[in-house]
């Protein structure tokens, strides 16, 4: 049988997770947000060879309904050469909730790197 202390911390413990994951669970859905962008972006990227105009118009369009403010950075636009490097970088502003009402602006950053192989 466990003691009264082991119960205590057991019960302590499983609180403070709870509340932690109250917290923080829309911090993680943003940060995953950030990732799956990136994602869509290379993917994208791959397709059309490169960060042209019709890539930023299907990226705009897949992020009509997204509610929070976004930045993309890309480090070159148009096609790329074979084995050219393209850096990308997603930035999601989010207003972090507090406990006792405090709110902080928070950016979550997703870098990536696509080498175009493609000939």
């Amino acid at each position: 049988m466990k003691s009264i202390f082991d119960v205590i911390m057991i019960i302590f413990i499983s609180m403070t997770m709870f509340v932690s994951m109250l917290f923080f669970s829309e911090e993680i859905l943003v940060k995953q947000q950030a990732v799956q962008i990136r994602n869509r972006l290379i993917n994208l990227i791959e397709i059309e060879s490169g960060y042209t105009e019709n890539v930023e118009e299907q990226l705009k369009t897949d992020l009509d309904d997204f509610s929070k403010d976004y930045k993309i950075n890309v480090s070159k636009y148009g096609r790329l050469d074979q084995f050219e490097k393209l850096e990308i970088e997603v930035i999601i502003k989010h207003n972090r909730k507090l406990p006792f009402n405090n709110e902080k602006e928070v950016e979550h950053i997703s870098r990536g790197v696509f080498y175009n192989v493609n000939p």
